[in-house]
């Protein structure tokens, strides 16, 4: 918990530094848990920018349940070095998504 709290005060040291006005901006934000759900759904649906035009069409129509696929990948045991960080899990998304 605190290696998180350390993440982001250095973040915000560095804005404070690069972009004050923005800081402040952030300071007036009262709803800070919600403010983080929709970024994470955000970034979720972010992830389906890298699905084919075919895929997307396919899971619209049903012939593809995302939600099985999801649950099928995440029964898949990974090397433990792979799930070693929680930070950078929207990194390995997106390079999953992208086949990257």
């Amino acid at each position: 918990m605190r290696a998180n709290a350390n993440r982001l005060e250095d973040y915000l040291r560095g804005m404070r530094r690069h972009s004050p006005l923005a800081l402040k901006r952030l300071q007036e934000i009262n709803n800070w848990p919600e403010v983080m759900r929709a970024e994470i759904d955000r970034r979720a649906i972010h992830a389906i920018g890298y699905f084919t035009d075919d895929l997307i069409l396919a899971i619209a129509n049903g012939e593809v349940d995302i939600k099985e696929s999801i649950r099928d990948i995440l029964a898949v045991k990974l090397p433990v070095d792979f799930e070693a960080d929680d930070a950078s899990t929207a990194t390995q998304a997106g390079v999953v998504a992208t086949g990257q």
